[in-house]
């Protein structure tokens, strides 16, 4: 695919032009090295549509899910809870085949460690190509996924709704009703 720096450069100068606001949320800033999170952070300085956000300084991801029109993830467990917007989901597949050796990065409390695995396919809990969206294997589709995405907001509905039917069982909108009734049965009411 290519550096973090280039294809970032790259998709938020594409989305800059399509007059699209980027919300650049990742994990916790120290998961990442001094070098990365300054790359990130001059990424946004240089792009006003850019706001970057690490987990540790701005937990509530809540509302960022609420505003934004596209995901594109690499297969963060957010996107579980992004499907039931039916809104459009870009799934980044960080690699050229499951099975090819990965760099996989750690956080631990003497820092972040790096190691390569034989393969990818043990970071996943489902296969890559199961998923509630769009699979993008290259930049270039990452970017055609991206136009799609955001020319017809309604072009995941079907595939989100499949994955949550299949994996996450409540998703119904009918949860809340079972909790009252669950806590009314156990107060005895």
């Amino acid at each position: 695919w290519g550096s973090d720096g280039d294809l970032f450069e790259r998709l938020v100068s594409h989305l800059e032009r399509r007059e699209c606001n980027v919300i650049l949320r990742l994990h916790d800033s120290f998961r990442f090295g001094k070098y990365y999170r300054q790359m990130l952070k001059g990424l946004a300085e240089r792009h006003g549509n850019v706001l970057l956000k690490f987990k540790d300084q701005s937990p509530d991801n809540f509302l960022d899910l609420q505003v934004s029109d596209t995901l594109i993830t690499n297969y963060s467990s957010i996107a579980n809870l992004y499907y039931a917007t039916k809104r459009p989901t870009v799934h980044v597949y960080p690699v050229k085949s499951a099975d090819e050796e990965f760099m996989w990065r750690k956080y631990t409390v003497l820092g972040v460690r790096e190691e390569v695995v034989d393969n990818a396919r043990y970071i996943w809990k489902l296969p890559p190509e199961t998923h509630g969206g769009l699979l993008a294997r290259d930049f270039d589709t990452l970017l055609e996924q991206v136009d799609q995405a955001l020319d017809d907001p309604t072009c995941c509905q079907e595939t989100a709704q499949g994955f949550l039917d299949e994996h996450m069982l409540g998703a119904d909108g009918g949860n809340c009703e079972r909790i009252w009734g669950a806590i009314q049965e156990l107060a005895g009411t």
